[in-house]
């Protein structure tokens, strides 16, 4: 386990570099989104659709670290605005693939990537190979830490 104090120096830590990270390396959107009423989550969501490629809910919420009921929500709402195509898989009834109809593809591609690829390039070629894959390693790890919602709305709190 590690040592509290440690730990609570990487949160510091972090707090301290992440906004300039991000002010450094954010993607900026250079003319309005199409959908701009659209929520984060319903972004992320067309976005990883986009990735995907026919998905079923499942394949979708695991990619997104949803719930497969969130998912199955966040679907039924895109599909009656029009962006997603939701049908069930000739193979097994109960999967319901998911797919984005052309408003919801336009919405996809117009959306920029959450770091700007050509800085964070720049950026990224002036350290070693050694330190780009310490980088992803722990980026990794954290990312990878499941914290469940009960834990959120906890940390949240206080």
């Amino acid at each position: 386990m590690a040592h509290l104090a440690d730990v609570r120096e990487t949160v510091e830590e972090i707090n301290q570099l992440f906004p300039s990270i991000y002010k450094k390396y954010h993607a900026r959107l250079s003319r309005p989104v199409e959908g701009g009423e659209l929520t984060l989550r319903t972004l992320h969501f067309l976005k990883t659709l986009e990735r995907l490629k026919g998905a079923g809910i499942k394949d979708a919420a695991a990619a997104m670290r949803l719930s497969s009921s969130t998912v199955s929500a966040l679907a039924k709402r895109e599909h009656a605005r029009g962006l997603v195509m939701r049908r069930r898989c000739a193979g097994d009834e109960r999967r319901v693939e998911l797919e984005l109809t052309p408003v919801g593809k336009k919405i996809a591609r117009g959306l920029p990537p959450a770091l700007e690829p050509g800085l964070l390039t720049f950026a990224l070629r002036k350290l070693p190979a050694p330190d780009r894959a310490t980088l992803l390693l722990g980026l990794r790890k954290l990312d990878a830490v499941d914290i469940s919602r009960a834990e959120r709305n906890k940390r949240r709190e206080t």
